[in-house]
């Protein structure tokens, strides 16, 4: 198939591409403040360097960083502090990102976000920037790491391998599985997103900083 006949997506990762920060760090201490944040850092210390060195999973340090701060917690409570903090760090998203999608959401091709954070932190930042992500036809997909309930509870789990690496060109396959008949741009920064630039047909490093 030629490429002007295929469907052209656009992928782009969040955390460090799209945001200034880390967004769950930041969403941390917004939510929970600098205090409790610097309390659970000093507890949980030793997993952390040890997950810097590499010498411990990242999703697993991830996960448990996680659980500290959230376990227990009520799912509407946990979206309206993700909502509260899309609109009160708008900030933290890199302007050229965002008009960059809105470009390609405007020139009617698919579009990606894909997130290591969970997809209920990065979902109301496109939202409040007036573009669906739920829904038959989205216009901005949210592939990310996804959070384990309990009914209407957090457990502070994920239900989904963590969403970095090699397991974002896993969740990009499952949301697109004809390869074939897409062209992949992505962009990406750092590790994070360093095969799914691989994974694309053209990717682009750290575009919008």
């Amino acid at each position: 198939m030629s490429d002007k006949r295929k469907t052209k997506v656009y992928a782009f990762g969040f955390d460090g591409t799209l945001t200034r920060r880390d967004p769950l760090i930041a969403f941390i201490r917004f939510s929970r403040g600098s205090i409790t944040l610097a309390y659970g850092v000093a507890l949980l210390w030793p997993m952390l360097l040890l997950a810097w060195l590499r010498l411990y999973d990242r999703g697993k340090c991830r996960e448990r960083l996680f659980h500290f701060f959230f376990h227990d917690m009520s799912t509407d409570y946990f979206d309206d502090l993700c909502d509260h903090f899309a609109r009160s760090r708008c900030r933290i998203i890199r302007a050229k990102g965002m008009e960059r999608i809105g470009q390609a959401v405007r020139e009617g091709c698919q579009v990606a976000v894909v997130c290591s954070c969970p997809e209920s932190l990065a979902r109301p930042f496109f939202e409040q920037a007036g573009l669906t992500t739920t829904g038959h036809s989205p216009q901005v997909r949210i592939v990310g790491t996804r959070t384990e309930l309990r009914g209407c509870w957090l457990t502070g789990r994920f239900a989904s391998p963590y969403c970095y690496g090699r397991e974002k060109v896993s969740r990009l396959r499952e949301v697109y599985p004809y390869r074939r008949d897409c062209r992949i741009v992505a962009f990406g920064s750092g590790r994070a997103d360093r095969e799914m630039m691989e994974f694309a047909d053209d990717g682009y490093v750290e575009p919008f900083k």
